[in-house]
């Protein structure tokens, strides 16, 4: 009995267009714009509104604790910044991160700190 590979036995149109809805998915992602700039939305249009754009979008969500995250100080002040703004779910994620961020590189977050 000749069997098929289970990749054989799966069209050929099919893998092309999960490969194409893949990059397509990819290339819509929005990417977070720079600390500096997120810093000036927070500034304009309030902490509130800016967590209410970013935490319902995973991909922008996830961007921003990755960043934070990194312990740079830019960064940090985006935390402190955007966090009043914040639900007690999204500020345990950030503070999280801020944590995370303390453990790899303390010292920017101490100069914030005592600001």
């Amino acid at each position: 009995m000749n069997r098929l590979h289970p990749f054989q036995a799966i069209p050929r149109f099919a893998v092309i267009l999960a490969i194409a809805l893949t990059s397509i998915a990819a290339s819509h992602a929005q990417s977070l714009p720079t600390a500096e700039a997120l810093s000036k939305q927070i500034h304009d249009q309030g902490a509130k509104a800016v967590v209410d754009q970013l935490w319902p979008d995973d991909a922008q969500w996830s961007q921003l604790l990755r960043k934070v995250r990194t312990g740079d100080p830019a960064w940090l002040q985006v935390a402190v910044d955007i966090s009043p703004g914040m639900s007690s779910g999204a500020l345990q994620t950030l503070l999280i991160a801020v944590s995370q961020s303390i453990q790899k590189k303390p010292e920017p977050f101490l100069e914030i700190a005592y600001l």
